[in-house]
């Protein structure tokens, strides 16, 4: 489980092109790469510990390979802006993050 709960990590939005947007976090985590890479490799969880990450859960992929379907949300000047992807996701874990 997460340490910190996601609405306390601060969140950057840049609007990099019309449709496109950077959005980035940081955090220190003082804890092992090894319940670091539990935590950012359980998808089906992520939700709980990302900001504005509504869901996010694996969906069946070709060939036994790692897919996420991923739903974000944010009120933007009093509008509710909602964006929907899937992913096709490769694990490479090393010894430090």
């Amino acid at each position: 489980r997460c340490a910190v709960h996601a609405s306390t990590i601060p969140v950057t939005i840049d609007v990099t092109g019309v449709n496109s947007r950077r959005i980035s976090a940081s955090i220190v985590i003082e804890c092992g790469v090894e319940e670091v890479w539990r935590v950012v490799t359980d998808y089906d969880n992520l939700a709980n510990c990302i900001p504005n990450l509504v869901q996010s859960r694996r969906v069946p992929a070709p060939a036994g390979g790692i897919r996420v379907y991923q739903e974000g949300a944010q009120n933007v000047v009093g509008l509710d802006f909602r964006a929907a992807l899937t992913m096709d996701m490769q694990e490479q874990r090393t010894d430090s993050l």
